[in-house]
């Protein structure tokens, strides 16, 4: 939990418009978050907006574990007297949700707003609404970058295949370098059992894809039964595929782990 500081403790610049707000304003409260406490954090219902007086931040995936872990960093927020940083407005100003979490690093001195607060800046303090509107504009554009990479990371080199009853999908000894999922229709293996494959439920349904991901071959050929609607996923994205198919990856594993008993 922070601990409450006495702001008086912060010189503030003789023309800081925080000097203003605590006048107008004068239930804020400031608090010292410690290393690595968050200050928000992308699972907190409250409202609370800080504006950071001295210190410096990490900004994390808003679903960051509470534990410190590599990986989940996208920025780093440093502030001090002269150039305060407003934390947590976006959930404000943005539509009520966390768009990221952020720990203090070290220590991090901070004054706790309540919405009524930011409407007092907007209404009545032009610098520090100045400074509020162009980090809601940077902000909006690092969550947009953020969106797109990780649509991107997610997008799948996707093909499509239309086949006619007795249409030959895959090659027995061929390179299973494409995952084939069935969207429509009736597969049938040819490995003298005449195995069947189709879609059935929700569950996707995906054609030898331990040797897709092992890098191996086709067992046996695969021709349609019936008309037939196949998706293709390339190899080069391996890792969309595993995102989007969690299911599928955590099967495989489970398959090997038993296979290796």
């Amino acid at each position: 939990m922070p601990d409450p500081f006495e702001i008086d403790s912060i010189e503030l610049p003789k023309d800081s418009e925080v000097r203003d707000l605590l006048r107008v304003c004068p239930d804020i409260e400031g608090l010292r978050f410690a290393n690595d406490e968050f200050i928000v954090h992308g699972e907190d219902t409250a409202m609370d907006i800080y504006l950071i007086l001295r210190g410096n931040c990490l900004v994390e995936q808003p679903d960051a574990p509470r534990e410190r872990t590599p990986g989940s960093e996208l920025a780093v927020i440093q502030a001090n007297p002269d150039t305060p940083v407003f934390i947590g407005e976006m959930a404000y100003l943005g539509g009520g949700y966390r768009t990221a979490s952020v720990r203090s690093v070290m220590g991090t001195f901070a004054l706790r707003l309540q919405p009524a607060h930011l409407d007092t800046i907007m209404g009545e303090l032009p610098g520090m609404t100045r400074i509020l509107c162009h980090q809601f504009a940077q902000r909006l554009g690092e969550a947009n970058t953020f969106i797109k990479t990780y649509q991107k990371k997610n997008a799948m080199d996707i093909s499509q295949r239309f086949l006619g009853p007795g249409d030959r999908l895959v090659e027995a000894g061929a390179k299973a370098d494409i995952l084939y999922q069935i969207v429509d229709g009736c597969l049938e293996e040819k490995n003298g059992r005449d195995g069947l494959m189709q879609p059935a439920g929700e569950a996707p349904v995906f054609v030898h894809a331990a040797k897709f991901f092992a890098g191996g071959v086709h067992p046996c050929d695969v021709v349609a039964k019936t008309q037939c609607i196949v998706l293709g996923l390339g190899q080069s994205r391996k890792e969309a595929i595993v995102r989007n198919f969690p299911a599928l990856a955590l099967g495989l594993l489970g398959d090997a782990m038993e296979a290796g008993e």
